[in-house]
């Protein structure tokens, strides 16, 4: 009978070492996925927040967006009215530039003419027999 005990105790020592080791894997496992999880959770946190940031910012833009439809549509009968009177005054403004540059032209043969006679009034002086 004592065999039969030793017999069951190896075996029970085997199966000990069975347990443990299956105990030490189980542990192992638990902590890789506990390291996993952590992980994940991290990597949910930082996505979140990336898609918080990116909402705030889609809003911002959005907000953006509408002040400068707002401010076009308070604006767009004053532009309206500004391009309609710079129209009309275009023609206006077209013949005058046109008169300024004949009148340019005309002071320019006018200079070169008043030139020409001072020339002309300072070799007839030269030649007077009256000089002073």
């Amino acid at each position: 009978e004592l065999e039969a005990l030793r017999g069951e105790v190896v075996s029970l020592r085997g199966e000990r070492e069975v347990w443990e080791g299956m105990k030490t894997l189980v542990r192992m496992q638990e902590e890789e996925l506990q390291k996993m999880a952590k992980e994940r959770a991290e990597d949910k946190a930082m996505l979140e927040q990336q898609l918080l940031d990116s909402n705030i910012k889609r809003v911002q833009i959005e907000e953006e967006l509408d002040n400068m439809r707002h401010w076009q549509e308070a604006e767009l009968p004053e532009l309206q009215a500004a391009q309609a009177k710079l129209k009309e005054l275009e023609p206006e403004y077209e013949e005058v530039l046109g008169q300024l540059t004949t009148v340019k032209i005309n002071l320019a043969e006018m200079d070169n003419a008043n030139l020409v006679l001072a020339q002309e009034l300072s070799k007839l002086r030269g030649k007077s027999p009256a000089k002073r």
